[in-house]
């Protein structure tokens, strides 16, 4: 039939897409969802009608920058102002979005926007002494100051904020020869940071290239121990056995030393228990301390920060050098995503629930009364129908839900024939 050659063409047209690289329908789909999440995972926590300087310097919030009233090298300098402000007072504006930044308070109307008042909350002060600006707030990245997406570099290539200077940066400016997947790691300083604060490179031994490592020695280590020996009269393959015997030996005995540097640092961590006991415990900065001194990016995994040493000594330093922020759980990116994702569920389950309650006394009571009881008997019955499977360790199959519910059908047919009036009888 002609509608199946159509069908068959069009079926082939998507496989010449995909062996040829092009997208489908499908890839646009799911780019665009994954889009919408990272959105809302970022503005989840935010509000659109309300400006956020009342609530001081936030620990995170997402952040923007006007161009238009803060141009490059302009009088005023860099700013940044809050989501509701970049949508009620510059809505017209150049925008750069900037992501999330920390410690940030709004700036919008103060004297950084001469030309541009808040219009959601016209008295502030003059300036936030308190915040920082990065070249982000010019609409440029990385070390090669290049803005995003950059028209004149038509190769996309990934971009990684650091957890520091929360600047962002090309894979190809890290100085690293090896970036690892995104699932691989939860956050990265870059090199910059490295070098600019020597305490940080205490923790080189954490990066998760150094965790692949030890994965892969022990794997080595279990190999090598399951040779068949090596008799005398062999002494070929015994001086072979011997130096791959002797190697990893040595890398058991390193793999041994690193547990037990961790075993520690993580005993003295459950032993401190509260903060000023931690302050007075011993410096354990070096138990996480690369063989080498090379400042070079760091790709950190999750909850890393717990292995901070806070005796008063680092303490202190994190203070005076303003990294204190990084013996903060609640600090980190994923947290505040977390947060915002848990907001948009709570709100979206709140909302449905306003629904169904709308939905449940729009109609009359006898109809009301019936579809209670129609959904306890469904509840119940679709549980004892479960539990079989469950007891038996048998696989739902699609099949098995259309036969309950068709079994569930019949009944309520049933019931309605054997004299019980319909909902329509009053």
């Amino acid at each position: 039939m002609a509608g199946d050659d159509v069908a068959s063409e069009d079926n082939a047209c998507c496989v010449d897409n995909a062996e040829d690289g092009s997208l489908t329908m499908v890839d646009i789909l799911e780019e665009q969802e994954a889009l919408l999440e990272d959105a809302e995972a970022v503005l989840g926590a935010a509000d659109d009608e309300h400006c956020t300087y009342a609530q001081g310097y936030m620990k995170r919030q997402a952040v923007y920058a006007c161009l238009t009233c803060s141009p490059v090298g302009g009088a005023g300098g860099r700013a940044g102002m809050c989501l509701a402000c970049s949508l009620h007072c510059h809505d017209t504006h150049n925008i750069v979005e900037l992501y999330t930044k920390r410690d940030f308070r709004c700036d919008c109307g103060n004297s950084k926007f001469i030309m541009t008042p808040c219009k959601l909350i016209p008295d502030k002060m003059t300036t936030n002494v308190k915040n920082s600006y990065n070249q982000n707030f010019d609409g440029v990245y990385c070390t090669c100051h290049r803005p995003y997406p950059d028209p004149e570099q038509p190769d996309e290539d990934e971009m990684i904020q650091c957890c520091v200077c929360e600047d962002w940066y090309h894979t190809r400016h890290l100085e690293r020869e090896n970036v690892p997947a995104g699932q691989d790691y939860a956050e990265m300083i870059c090199h910059l940071c490295i070098a600019a604060f020597p305490i940080l490179s205490n923790y080189a031994a954490l990066d998760v290239s150094h965790n692949e490592s030890k994965e892969a020695n022990a794997v080595d280590q279990e190999k090598a121990e399951e040779l068949p020996a090596v008799s005398a009269t062999e002494p070929e393959l015994a001086g072979k056995s011997a130096a791959v015997t002797t190697t990893d030996s040595e890398t058991a005995g390193i793999i041994e030393t690193n547990s037990e540097s961790a075993g520690v640092h993580e005993t003295i961590s459950k032993s401190a228990g509260k903060s000023e006991e931690k302050l007075k415990g011993p410096c354990t900065a070096t138990v996480y301390a690369a063989p080498t001194n090379a400042t070079k990016t760091l790709f950190l995994p999750e909850n890393w920060r717990s292995k901070l040493c806070c005796c008063s000594q680092c303490t202190e330093q994190y203070q005076r050098l303003q990294l204190l922020f990084l013996t903060c759980p609640d600090d980190t990116t994923a947290r505040y995503e977390q947060q915002s994702r848990d907001r948009l569920r709570g709100t979206a389950r709140q909302r449905s629930v306003e629904r169904e309650l709308e939905a449940l006394n729009a109609v009359d009571r006898v109809t009301r009364t019936e579809m209670v009881a129609e959904y306890n008997t469904l509840s119940t019955e679709l549980r004892e129908y479960l539990r079989k499977f469950a007891n038996t360790g048998k696989v739902v199959r699609d099949e098995d839900i259309r036969e309950f519910f068709s079994t569930l059908e019949a009944r309520k047919k049933q019931r309605t024939t054997d004299g019980i009036p319909p909902n329509t009888c009053k």
